[in-house]
C-alpha cells in the first residue's frame, strides 16, 4: 500500500513541478536569497570550544566553573632560551634574553589587542612578607643577607658599617661602597636636597632586583600574555596571536642569535584552527577541480553540471537559513556540513539525471508531453530511492541529537535538514530545469548504450555459487573481530597537528628544557585549610605521576616549617633593635669629621681589594670618593652643617625603614592571598563570594613521554588524580572526558543509527534479508576500513571519528539505490546495476572519493586521517555495491 501511496505522491510531485516550473524556480530563489539576508545578519559563529560539550555535565560544569570563576583570560605564553647558541647560558646571553622580554613586554602594552603582559615580578609587586615563597636557593641567601642586615641593626657607630658587610672575602658583596659613598657626596652637593633613601641599597641583595617569569631550573624566561577576546570571530584570538607573532619576528631581526617564541594552549588551538582551515582551502580547491572536470567529462560539457549544481546551491542556501532559525550558530564541528551537503546533495541529482536520460527520445524533438512522460517516468523509478536514501542519511545524522556532545549533536541536525532540504530542492526544480538542457540530455543520451533496462533473463549459476556468499560472511567477521580487539582510540590532540608548527615545538621544548609542561589539572578548595592539607596531600602521593604543584600550593612550600622556623628566629632578634637610631654625634662638626672617616675607610677597602680583585666597584669607588673630596674643599660651613643635619635624618628614617621591612619580611603570622600580586592571584583564588582556590597540579612525565596528553599516560595520570580528588578538573581531564565522550557518542550514535536505518529499510523494502543487503556495503566498508587502519596502526582520533557517521550516511545511500533497482529488474546480470543505477553509482562516488581523498594531501594529521578512513570505507564501499551485492543477488533470485 505504500509504494502506491509513494509513487502517486512522485508522479504528482514530478507534474506539478514541470508544469509549474517557472513559478517554483523564481519562488526557490527567492526563499534561497532571504535565506542569505538572514545568515548574513542572524548567523554566529560559536569559538567558546567548551560550548561543544552538554553544560549539564558533571566534569564539564566543574571546567567551566573554573574558567569562569578564575580570572584566568587568555594561555599565550612567549618563551625566550637564556642559552646561546652553543646551548651554553652565560651572562651576556642572560642579559639579552632579558632585555628582548623587555622590549617586547613594553611594545605589547601599548598594542591593540593586547588586554595583559605579564613576565617580571619587581620589588614593589611582591613586598617583604612573600621572601618565604622564593625558591631554595634565593632563600638561603636573602637568609645570609638578613643576618648581615641584623648586624647593620646592631651597630651603634658608623665608623663600624663597613665590618657588617657579608663575609670578608666575599669582594663582590663590596659593591655597595660606590653607591654610599655618592649618595653622601650628593647630600652635600645638590640644593634643594631630597631626602635620602639608603635601604633600598642596604637590602638590594635581599630583595634583589626585578625577578623574571622563568621555568624551574630558569633556563627559558616566560611572559603571559592575556589577549582581548573577539567571540565573532572563528579564532578569537587571531588578532593577538597575529601581533605578538609580528611583535617576535622584529626582535628576531635585531637579536639573530635569540631563540624566542610564542606557545600556550590557546596558541595550540589557533594553530590547529589556522592549519585546518588552509588545508580545507587547499584541499577544497583541489577536489572541486577534479570535480569538475569529472563532472565535464561525464556529461559532455558544462550545461548538465550547472544544472546539476542549481539545486544545490539552493538546498546550501535554505539550510544556512534553518540554521540561523534553529541553531543560530555555527561551531568548530558543525561548520563541515557544507562538505557534507555538496558530496550527499550531487548524489540526489545525479540519480535523477541518469533515470531520465534513459528514457528520453535519442532525437533532439523532444516535445513538453513526451518530456512530461519521461520526466514522470524517471521520478517514479528513481524517486524511491532517493526518499529513501535520504530519510535514512537524514536519520543517520540525526541519532546525534541524542548524544552529549553538544557540538556532534548541532552538526547532525544541520546535516539531517540539509540532506532532506537537498531532497526537496531536488524534486522541486531539477525537472524543470532540465527542461531547458534537454537537447544536451538527448545528445548525451545518444552516446549511452543500453539504455533500456536489461531484458529478463535467469542469471548464470555455477557450482561455485555459494563459495562467495561463505567468504563474504567469513571475511567480515573476522575483520569484525580483529578490529574491535586492536583498534584503538587516541586523543592526543598534539599529534592531530602538522608537523613542526612553531607553538607546539615550544611547548615541548619547554618540556625538555625547561622541566615543565603547560599542561595540568586542577584541584578546587573551599579554604585555605583544605588547600594546604590537599597539598601536603598531593606532595606525599607516591604513586610518582605527580610533579609540582602552582597554584595557591605556592603559599605553602614543602619546607614551610624548615623557613618559618629560621624567620622567627631572626624576627626575634630584629625586633630587640631599637627601631630608630642615631648613629652621628651631636656636634655636626663633629659628625661631619665621622663622616669623612668612613669615605676614608671606604677608600681604603677598595685599595685592599685592588690587590686580589679586578671588580667594577673598586674604581667606582675611587671616584666617588675624588668626588667626596672635591665636594669637601668647596662647601662652606654653613652648608656643611645643614647638610650634615639633613644627613642625619636621613641615616634615622633609613634605620627605621630598614627595621620595618626586616620586621615584615620575617614575620611568620600566615600569608594572606591578597598579598600575592593581582595578576598571579587571580589565577588561583577565585573572585566569587565565599572565595575558592585552586591548585595546579602538574604532571611528572616518565622516561621516554614527552606530551602530557600521551593516551599511555593520560588515562593514569587522571585516575590516580581522582582517587585524591574525585573532583578534580582542568584542561587535562577535560581532554580526557571529551575523549571518552566522543568515544560514547559515536558508538551509541553508530549503532542507534545502523538499528533505526535497518528498520525504516526493511519497511520500505518489506523485507529483513533486502534490509540487510542495502546496507551490507556500506558495513563493510566501515569494518574493512577500520581493519585497514589497524593493520597500518593508524588509531582513531577525535578527528577521524567523525567519518564513521560520514561513512554510513554517504554510504547507506548505494545499497538503498541497488536494491530499490533490483525490485524493477531482479532477473539481469548484474541485478541492482541497471537502468543507470551502476553509472550513477560509480560517478557519485567517484565524486565523494574525490572530495575526501583530498583530504589526504593536507598537512593537519588529524584531517589526514580523515581523509583515509573516508576514502577507504568509500572506496570498499564501492566495491562491495559492484561486487557483492550483485552476485549475493544472483545466488539470491530464484529461478522462474
Amino acid at each position: 500500500m505504500h509504494e502506491l501511496w509513494r509513487d502517486r505522491l512522485l508522479i504528482d510531485l514530478a507534474r506539478w513541478s514541470f508544469r509549474w516550473r517557472k513559478p517554483i524556480l523564481i519562488t526557490s530563489l527567492l526563499v534561497a536569497v532571504a535565506s542569505v539576508v538572514l545568515t548574513v545578519y542572524g548567523l554566529g559563529f560559536a569559538s567558546d570550544r567548551n560550548a561543544l560539550i552538554n553544560t549539564d555535565l558533571d566534569w564539564n560544569q566543574r571546567f567551566i566553573n573554573w574558567r569562569t570563576s578564575f580570572d584566568l583570560g587568555g594561555d599565550l605564553v612567549v618563551v625566550a632560551d637564556t642559552a646561546g647558541r652553543d646551548g651554553q647560558i652565560t651572562d651576556t646571553s642572560r642579559q639579552r634574553a632579558r632585555d628582548a622580554m623587555d622590549q617586547l613586554g613594553q611594545t605589547l602594552r601599548a598594542t591593540a589587542h593586547i588586554d595583559e603582559v605579564w613576565w617580571k615580578l619587581k620589588p614593589e609587586d611582591l613586598g617583604p612578607r612573600l621572601l618565604r615563597l622564593a625558591d631554595t636557593q634565593t632563600f638561603n641567601q636573602a637568609i645570609a643577607h638578613i643576618d648581615t642586615a641584623i648586624q647593620a641593626l646592631a651597630i651603634t657607630d658608623l665608623d663600624a658599617f663597613l665590618t657588617i658587610r657579608p663575609q670578608a672575602d666575599d669582594i663582590a658583596a663590596l659593591d655597595i661602597l660606590p653607591t654610599l659613598l655618592d649618595a653622601l657626596a650628593e647630600r652635600y652637593e645638590i640644593s634643594p636636597r631630597q631626602p635620602l633613601a639608603l635601604e633600598e641599597d642596604l637590602l638590594a641583595d635581599i630583595d634583589s632586583a626585578t625577578r623574571y617569569l622563568a621555568t624551574d631550573n630558569d633556563r627559558l624566561l616566560l611572559m603571559t600574555v592575556r589577549p582581548a577576546r573577539d567571540n565573532a570571530s572563528l579564532e578569537p584570538f587571531e588578532d593577538a596571536i597575529r601581533t605578538i607573532r609580528q611583535q617576535i619576528k622584529t626582535l628576531r631581526v635585531q637579536h639573530p642569535e635569540l631563540a624566542i617564541g610564542l606557545t600556550g594552549i590557546e596558541t595550540v588551538e589557533s594553530d590547529e584552527t589556522a592549519a585546518a582551515v588552509r588545508d580545507a582551502t587547499i584541499t577544497s580547491t583541489v577536489a572541486a577541480i577534479l570535480i569538475l572536470l569529472l563532472l565535464l567529462v561525464s556529461y559532455r560539457g558544462v550545461v548538465i553540471p550547472l544544472a546539476l549544481a542549481t539545486p544545490l546551491a539552493l538546498a546550501m542556501a535554505w539550510t544556512f537559513g534553518f540554521t540561523t532559525l534553529a541553531v543560530g550558530h555555527l561551531q568548530i564541528i558543525s561548520v563541515v556540513f557544507t562538505a557534507i551537503l555538496l558530496g550527499l546533495g550531487a548524489d540526489f541529482s545525479i540519480h535523477l539525471i541518469a533515470a531520465l536520460m534513459r528514457r528520453l527520445p535519442a532525437n533532439r524533438d523532444i516535445t513538453e508531453a513526451r518530456y512530461e512522460r519521461a520526466v514522470v517516468s524517471a521520478c517514479r523509478v528513481a524517486g524511491p530511492g532517493l526518499i529513501t536514501g535520504a530519510l535514512t542519511t537524514a536519520l543517520a545524522f540525526g541519532t546525534t541529537l541524542l548524544t552529549d556532545f553538544t557540538g556532534v549533536a548541532e552538526m547532525g541536525l544541520i546535516a539531517a535538514a540539509g540532506v532532506m532540504l537537498a531532497l526537496i530542492a531536488t524534486l522541486l526544480t531539477l525537472p524543470g530545469l532540465l527542461w531547458y538542457c534537454r537537447q544536451h540530455l538527448a545528445t548525451l543520451s545518444r552516446h549511452r548504450s543500453g539504455r533500456s533496462p536489461q531484458s529478463p533473463h535467469d542469471p548464470p549459476r555455477t557450482t561455485l555459487a555459494w563459495l562467495p556468499l561463505v567468504l563474504i560472511i567469513t571475511a567480515t567477521a573476522a575483520a569484525t573481530w580483529f578490529t574491535t580487539q586492536n583498534l584503538r582510540f587516541d586523543d592526543d590532540l598534539i599529534r592531530l597537528l602538522p608537523r613542526h608548527v612553531e607553538s607546539v615545538d615550544w611547548q615541548q621544548r619547554i618540556v625538555r628544557d625547561g622541566g615543565r609542561t603547560l599542561w595540568y589539572g586542577v584541584s578546587i578548595c573551599d579554604s585555605l585549610e583544605q588547600a594546604r592539607e590537599r597539598t601536603r596531600t598531593l606532595r606525599n602521593d607516591d604513586a610518582n605521576l605527580i610533579g609540582e604543584l602552582g597554584g595557591i600550593a605556592l603559599l605553602f612550600p614543602p619546607d614551610e616549617a624548615q623557613r618559618l622556623e629560621q624567620l622567627r628566629a631572626r624576627h626575634q632578634q630584629i625586633t630587640a633593635c631599637p627601631r630608630e637610631l642615631d648613629l652621628l654625634p651631636q656636634d655636626p662638626q663633629q659628625a661631619f669629621d665621622r663622616i669623612n672617616t668612613l669615605v676614608s675607610l671606604a677608600l681604603t677597602t677598595a685599595t685592599l681589594a685592588d690587590i686580589t680583585s679586578d671588580a667594577p666597584w673598586i674604581d667606582q669607588t675611587r671616584q666617588a670618593a675624588r668626588r667626596w673630596a672635591t665636594m669637601h674643599v668647596s662647601i662652606s660651613d654653613n652648608q656643611r652643617a645643614a647638610a650634615t643635619e639633613a644627613l642625619r635624618a636621613d641615616l634615622i628614617n633609613t634605620r627605621a625603614r630598614m627595621h620595618d621591612w626586616l620586621t615584615a619580611a620575617t614575620d611568620t603570622t600566615p600569608l594572606n592571598p591578597n598579598e600575592i600580586p593581582q595578576l598571579l592571584r587571580a589565577t588561583f583564588v577565585s573572585d566569587t563570594t565565599p572565595q575558592q582556590y585552586a591548585i595546579e597540579i602538574y604532571p611528572r612525565l616518565p622516561r621516554g613521554i614527552t606530551n602530557a596528553l600521551d593516551p599511555h599516560f593520560l588515562p593514569r595520570f587522571v585516575e590516580h588524580l581522582r582517587t585524591i580528588d574525585t573532583d578534580a578538573t582542568g584542561v587535562m581531564l577535560q581532554v580526557y572526558e571529551s575523549g571518552r565522550l566522543i568515544r560514547r557518542s559515536y558508538l551509541f550514535a553508530g549503532i542507534l543509527a545502523f538499528v533505526l536505518v535497518y528498520i525504516v529499510v526493511a519497511l520500505d523494502l518489506r523485507s529483513l534479508r533486502d534490509a540487510a543487503l542495502a546496507l551490507l556495503p556500506v558495513f563493510i566498508g566501515m569494518v574493512f576500513g577500520a581493519t585497514l587502519l589497524t593493520l597500518f596502526k593508524q588509531p582513531l582520533t577525535p578527528a577521524s571519528i567523525i567519518g564513521l557517521p560520514l561513512l554510513f550516511g554517504v554510504g547507506v545511500d548505494s545499497g538503498v539505490h541497488l536494491l530499490h533497482r533490483y525490485r524493477l529488474h531482479p532477473r539481469v546480470t548484474w541485478p541492482g546495476l541497471t537502468d543507470g543505477t551502476g553509472w550513477s553509482i560509480a560517478l557519485t562516488g567517484s565524486l565523494t572519493l574525490i572530495g575526501f581523498g583530498s583530504l589526504i594531501l593536507a598537512d593537519h594529521r588529524g584531517m589526514a586521517g580523515l581523509g583515509l578512513l573516508m576514502t577507504t570505507g568509500i572506496a570498499l564501499t564501492l566495491i562491495a555495491c559492484f561486487t557483492v551485492i550483485p552476485t549475493l543477488l544472483r545466488r539470491l533470485t530464484p529461478r522462474r
